[in-house]
């Protein structure tokens, strides 16, 4: 894209990059967390074993292509393993991916990326839609091999959601995009409880941890190493008298997941036992490419329609749309939700992990340090692993706001008044493709 486009009153102007140094640094202001729950080393490292890399397949002319990835728990030493339906499904098409590939981090290596270790099949997978929540298991191993039944996999203790308050820490692990390769860790507080559309219950634990796009399916633990939330849903940021004041994430209690983990044992749930294993093989010579019909594997029924839109990272967030949301985004009154696509300028293709950071009105982006960033910031999207995004909270119109665009190995982007939001139009604006330019 290039210069100005615009319609119905909304544009977004593409510049020349005003600073490496300047955009990194604001895109780690952003995300930075508070300090580390207390949990020592050795019970760190025995939780991040246990949560796993899962990068989704889905068939294509010339056999399998990966088009997303999020985080899983391992939650039984048979190698169950606790995920989001996102992850497992394709949320536009509700018809789950073609195959699984399950990586783990071991220690001492936590500079690594993680090992390819074995596949998994989506179309055996037992499913929540609702409660966008899924149990996979591997079933052979990386060189097609049956994975045996006396094999043990590092796995988590599930504890209880039930009575923990506000103010209780929480860790968060996973596999976010923003976060390269490697596994990540971050901590905070758990903030409160949440309902059904923002009312009082429990459907949600809000955090002020990090959750980023990838962290999705991901485990949230408590100081004992034990699992309490899956992280499911990135928040939202508060904005009071032109500053950011704070942002809250959303984890599903670990007591919903747990209701579901006892649905797929009374339903005898065994995807070892559901049929022959499907296999990277199969997608260069089977015509079909799973089931089209939204059912999940002979024992996993669903538990509901999703009604949810993909995620905006692709974290396993597949589809286009915020990823880790439990349902449709809505705008704001009166507001403005921004959508479109980062490309690779050189090839066309969707850069998958991107940020746009949108800029509270008046300030001039070049003017911004690490220190100032997260006082200025209005919202921010993640791209999926197409390279779509959706802004987590709608502009205000009648303004005009400043624009960051960050991607590993590409250029920045950094516009003052990059997007305008008039006071007529649509209340959800595409601005198409925004090129980057490899650095």
């Amino acid at each position: 894209m290039e210069g100005t486009s615009r319609q119905g009153g909304f544009g977004l102007r593409q510049v020349a990059a005003l600073g490496v140094a300047v955009a990194v640094a604001a895109g780690a202001a952003a995300f930075t967390g508070p300090p580390a729950a207390a949990m020592d080393k050795s019970l760190r490292e025995n939780v991040m074993e246990a949560v796993v890399f899962i990068l989704a397949y889905d068939k294509k002319a010339r056999g399998l292509t990966p088009i997303g990835s999020g985080s899983g728990s391992v939650i039984d030493p048979s190698g169950v393993i606790l995920t989001n339906y996102h992850v497992v499904y394709d949320f536009e098409k509700a018809v789950p991916h073609y195959l699984l590939g399950v990586s783990f981090s071991h220690r001492p290596d936590w500079m690594k990326k993680p090992t390819p270790t074995c596949w998994a099949d989506p179309e055996k997978a037992h499913v929540n839609a609702k409660m966008d929540l899924a149990l996979i298991k591997c079933e052979l191993d990386m060189d097609k091999r049956p994975i045996p039944a006396t094999k043990k996999f590092p796995y988590l203790k599930m504890g209880v959601s039930k009575g923990i308050i506000p103010g209780d820490d929480v860790s968060i692990i996973g596999y976010p995009g923003i976060g390269g390769e490697t596994i990540n860790f971050t901590a905070g507080k758990i903030a409160g409880w949440l309902g059904p559309d923002g009312k009082a219950g429990e459907d949600w634990l809000k955090t002020d941890a990090i959750v980023a796009g990838g962290n999705s399916g991901g485990a949230a633990v408590d100081d004992d190493g034990k699992l309490i939330g899956i992280p499911t849903r990135i928040g939202d940021v508060e904005v009071r008298m032109g500053a950011t004041v704070g942002q809250i994430n959303y984890l599903r209690p670990v007591d919903i997941a747990s209701k579901v983990k006892r649905d797929a044992e009374i339903a005898r749930w065994d995807p070892m036992k559901d049929g022959p294993a499907k296999t990277p093989d199969d997608a260069k010579s089977s015509s079909g490419s799973g089931r089209t019909d939204g059912r999940s594997g002979a024992s996993g029924k669903s538990g509901g329609d999703s009604g949810r839109d993909g995620d905006g990272d692709d974290d396993g967030d597949h589809g286009r749309g915020r990823g880790t949301d439990p349902g449709p985004r809505k705008a704001d009154a009166g507001g403005v939700t921004i959508v479109g696509q980062l490309v690779a300028a050189d090839t066309g293709k969707g850069i998958a992990g991107g940020m746009v950071l949108i800029i509270i009105p008046g300030v001039k982006v070049k003017t911004l340090t690490d220190a100032t960033m997260g006082r200025v910031l209005y919202t921010k999207a993640i791209s999926d692993g197409k390279g779509f995004w959706a802004t987590d909270k709608p502009l205000e119109r009648g303004a005009s706001y400043g624009v960051i665009v960050l991607a590993k190995g590409y250029e920045p982007i950094m516009v003052d008044d990059g997007v305008a939001a008039g006071m007529k139009g649509p209340d959800r604006f595409d601005v198409g493709k925004v090129e980057l330019a490899r650095d």
